[in-house]
């Protein structure tokens, strides 16, 4: 299996990197954030409104006075369940309610607007990259997964459980030339390399992390097979892609 792993802040052209690589090396698209965006639109939390879920648990006294609220009781036992019987069939867990309600304190999604994450995505044709980048909702979405993603799924279930799930893909999918089109954290990264794949930066001028959050830290430079810069046409875009997966992963970092 032939790995290429694209790094590099969000708008910076991984997406457009990687078609080149499908269009014309006959690579597969994966994502590490595939099976979480799946997961993200199965929850379906809110995304706009007034009050989220910490501040009704707060406001209330607690969260079975939060559940049987009068206006938005309904919402929030929704999210227990919806959430509870997520991570059941996704990792296996069956921790108590008192664990997933912090779970769900901590991810604090809005329980009184009219937009959620699946209306949303339907709205847009299921074009995630125009949710994240949504003139309303769009700093709600990217928090939403960043949180789940990290602090929940990360934090409970290891390091390594968004890997385990685009393995799980590219194994099912019979896959020989792969690219994986958002490597963020060190584990990804680190698997890509184990495998004998290569990971190459795109950089882009003006474009930096879109918030604080350790998903846009960046990759340690020793993990980085080669760099290249998104500053010109697509044509140049494309060559320089060339010359950086002819390289070997091994001469590539050693350079």
């Amino acid at each position: 299996m032939n790995i290429t792993g694209l790094h590099g802040y969000a708008r910076s052209g991984k997406d457009t990197a990687g078609m080149h690589l499908i269009e014309h090396h006959g690579a597969s698209r994966f994502a590490f954030g595939d099976t979480l965006k799946e997961q993200a639109a199965a929850l379906d939390f809110r995304l706009d409104g007034t009050l989220s879920l910490a501040m009704l648990v707060e406001s209330a006294g607690g969260w079975e006075a939060a559940a049987g609220h009068r206006a938005h009781g309904a919402e929030v036992r929704r999210s227990l369940k919806a959430y509870k019987e997520l991570i059941a069939a996704e990792f296996s867990d069956h921790r108590p309610d008192a664990e997933l309600i912090d779970d769900l304190i901590l991810l604090d999604p809005m329980i009184d607007g009219a937009t959620t994450m699946a209306g949303l995505l339907e709205e847009l044709g299921g074009d995630w990259e125009a949710a994240k980048d949504h003139r309303l909702h769009g700093a709600e979405v990217r928090r939403m997964l960043q949180v789940y993603a990290t602090e929940l799924c990360r934090t409970n279930y290891g390091a390594d459980c968004w890997v385990g799930k685009v393995e799980q893909k590219i194994r099912a999918a019979g896959a020989t030339e792969v690219v994986l089109t958002d490597v963020r954290f060190e584990s990804e990264a680190e698997w890509v390399l184990a495998n004998g794949g290569r990971i190459i930066e795109i950089t882009r001028p003006g474009i930096g992390p879109v918030n604080g959050h350790s998903s846009e830290k960046g990759l340690d430079p020793r993990l980085i097979s080669a760099t290249v810069a998104n500053d010109g046409t697509l044509d140049d875009l494309a060559r320089r892609m060339e010359e950086a997966i002819n390289l070997s992963p091994i001469t590539a970092r050693a350079a």
